[in-house]
């Protein structure tokens, strides 16, 4: 069994920036795992760009939808901040397929 769990790391009038984990239940874990906090099975960020369907461009998103934005920031700004969020990614050797 699995949980889900986000959380929005930033917003602009164009961006959108959100940071999600997949945890496993306590009793999946490892001994070693804190039973309150689960273990981490996978994660993902994500940077999502509005576009305009009219002009098929970046495009700023609707009032309503930035002031709900805003309001969701300001409650996981409260969250501590996942310390993999806004990593590099990269791959250490060249990939091998073509």
């Amino acid at each position: 069994m699995q949980a889900g769990g986000g959380s929005a790391t930033g917003y602009r009038r164009r961006l959108l920036h959100i940071h999600r984990m997949m945890l496993l239940v306590r009793t999946l874990c490892k001994p070693r795992f804190s039973a309150e906090e689960g273990c981490r099975a996978a994660s993902n960020e994500l940077m999502s760009l509005h576009v305009s369907k009219e002009t098929r461009r970046g495009a700023p998103m609707a009032p309503e939808v930035l002031e709900r934005l805003r309001l969701i920031q300001t409650a996981h700004d409260r969250l501590p901040r996942p310390p993999q969020v806004g990593r590099r990614l990269g791959l250490s050797t060249p990939p091998t397929t073509r």
